[in-house]
């Protein structure tokens, strides 16, 4: 066949019996627009949306049609895109949950490291957000009472040191 534009030129040669000989000639013209924005919707009506997406693509710049296409695409992008994003919310939330159990556990850098994983995740999630920096402030109070309890027993340490050697003398005598 020979296609020009919407129409096709097709000739078919072939045998009707055993002394006849067909030759067909056909024309065909294909109706309604074939603009990239239309074979991209019926592809999409087809239910080929990454082959539509592709086509939606392909629409210039300068075609009435150019923002129109874009918004399909992107609509046809976000809902191709819904069952990954399923699976991170849901991920999200597990990690979410988890993060709070290991808080209650006071296990503070497990739960930093298990809120940071859900951001990786999703950057925008508020509630990771707040669970991420409650375990950082748990932690850096834990450490400043760590750090003054050590600073406490040195004191006290020092202290039994001093009247450990002012004790020597007097237990020197008795002896």
């Amino acid at each position: 066949g020979l296609g020009m534009g919407a129409g096709i030129l097709d000739y078919g040669f072939g045998q009707g019996g055993p002394q006849a000989f067909l030759h067909q000639v056909s024309l065909s013209w294909r109706l309604g627009t074939w603009t990239p924005f239309d074979v991209a919707s019926r592809y999409y009506e087809k239910g080929q949306p990454r082959r539509a997406m592709a086509v939606w693509a392909r629409v210039p710049g300068g075609d009435p049609q150019y923002a129109a296409a874009q918004e399909r695409r992107a609509a046809v992008a976000e809902e191709l895109d819904r069952p990954r994003l399923a699976r991170v919310r849901r991920d999200v939330e597990a990690l979410r949950v988890e993060g709070d159990r290991q808080m209650q556990a006071k296990a503070w850098a497990r739960a930093e490291a298990v809120y940071a994983n859900a951001l990786a995740l999703d950057p925008a999630n508020a509630v990771a957000k707040g669970g991420l920096a409650r375990a950082r402030e748990e932690r850096r109070k834990d450490e400043a009472r760590l750090a003054e309890e050590r600073k406490s027993e040195e004191a006290r340490h020092a202290e039994v040191a001093r009247l450990n050697e002012q004790a020597r003398p007097l237990m020197a005598r008795k002896l």
